[in-house]
């Protein structure tokens, strides 16, 4: 599998896309963020598309996971503050 995190946008948003290594869209693969300033991390499946977005996320370095069958892949996103 393939992660795709789009950089994070004023609005403190982590978002992207999960792909199969022949461009195929991932649907239903977990994604799991987890950063020291969300406690208990935040947890959401891709769309028909292969699309994940977390929200309303504070400026902090993140790990961005994805759980698709045997495969985790994972990416270091950071969203600094103002």
């Amino acid at each position: 599998a393939w992660l795709f995190a789009a950089p994070p946008q004023s609005n403190n948003v982590i978002q992207g896309f999960v792909y199969l290594r022949d461009n195929t869209p991932i649907e239903s693969a977990v994604v799991v963020l987890q950063g020291s300033c969300i406690e208990g991390g935040r947890e959401t499946t891709t769309g028909r598309n292969g699309a994940y977005r977390f929200t309303s996320l504070p400026p902090c370095e993140y790990v961005v996971q994805v759980l698709y069958g045997h495969v985790a892949v994972s990416r270091r996103v950071v969203i600094r503050g103002r």
